[in-house]
Formats: C-alpha cells, structure tokens, sequence
C-alpha cells in the first residue's frame, strides 16, 4: 500500500515542479524529496518549500500565481529579505533555530520589535539613498548551537542587551493580533506602559 502512495507522491511532485517550469534534474529530486517528506510529516498537506537563493526571477512571479492556482501555502525559507518583502504575506524572523519575531510583512518591514529583525533590516542595502551609505552590519559572532546560552541566543550581539537578557528565555509579547516577538525589552516597554506583556 505505502509503495502505491509513494508512486502517486512522487508523479504529483513532479506535476508541480513542471508547472514552475524546474527543468534541471538534479534540482528537480531535491526538491522533490523535500516535497515528498512534507507531504508525509504533515498528513498530505500540501507544502512548497522553495528555496529561492539564486534561482530566477521567473521562479519567483510564478510562486504567486501557483500560491493562487493550487489554494496552498508556500513556505519559503531564505536570508534574502527583498524577496520576502514581494512575495510574503506572514513572516517568521528566526535565529539559532528560534523564532524571535513574526508579523504581516508589513509590520516585520515597518514595525520591526526584535533587536534581530531591526539588524537584519538595517543590513539591506537602500537603492533609493541620494549617497551610497555603509551597510551596517549585525556585530559579534553567531551563538554556539552545540552550547547554547541560558538567555535569548541573540543577547550577546545585541546593542540594547540587559542582564535578564543573558540569563533567561523572553516570554512572548504580544503587539498585535497578528504580531509578536520574544524580547526582553518589548516586555519591559509594556509593563512600564502598564498594558499586559
């Protein structure tokens, strides 16, 4: 019976690889296995993961046309911020495997509450600056995954780091019905506000 599942996983992921007009082979399987394993670890959901690092433009318009034609979701993972910003609706920031901040793409852009997502935001360069301005880096060294520190993992590159920021996980706070971070300082600004954290 799972020989017949795999059989129809495999010719559906094919379908859609050719309807985003993949054509090279050896992408074609990676892909392909990451679709096959998403099928089965969420019970036949359907879920595109596409990686879009270096891929054409082409594949990037299309993802939204075959967001719509197909009713499903895309989950995109990427460092590449100006693509998150055309074709994202909801945006999870995260570091060292955590998730720091998530939002509409307009309050991740807009709004952003984590000191992480400020970095990342701050590091883009700006086509429409009058002058050619100095991309600003994210300072210090990424955490040890294999040591990972008590505290929020992104507390020792953090500008606006404070002790509890070292010593313990934040709680999430919510900023809105669809926006939320784990930060310390965002818990701090809404109990001085005398709102809930």
């Amino acid at each position: 019976m799972w020989r017949s599942e795999l059989g129809r996983l495999r010719a559906s992921n094919r379908q859609r690889l050719e309807q985003v007009r993949l054509e090279d082979a050896s992408l074609i399987r990676r892909i392909s296995g990451r679709l096959y394993i998403a099928q089965l670890g969420m019970f036949e959901r359907e879920i595109v993961e596409q990686e879009l690092l270096d891929m054409a433009e082409e594949a990037e318009a299309q993802s939204k046309s075959l967001q719509q034609e197909l009713g499903m979701a895309i989950i995109m993972i990427t460092h590449d911020l100006g693509v998150v910003a055309q074709l994202c609706d909801e945006v999870i920031v995260m570091y060292a495997g955590g998730i720091c901040e998530q939002g509409t793409a307009d309050e991740i852009f807009y709004n952003p509450q984590h000191e992480y997502t400020k970095g990342l935001i701050n590091s883009i360069p700006k086509l429409n600056a009058e002058e050619k301005e100095r991309l600003v880096p994210i300072e210090g060294q990424p955490v040890d995954l294999l040591n990972p520190p008590a505290g929020c993992p992104f507390a020792p590159r953090c500008k606006s780091c404070m002790k509890v920021c070292l010593n313990k996980m934040p709680p999430r706070t919510e900023l809105s019905d669809t926006h939320y971070t784990y930060c310390w300082l965002r818990q701090k600004e809404e109990f001085e506000k005398g709102g809930k954290a």
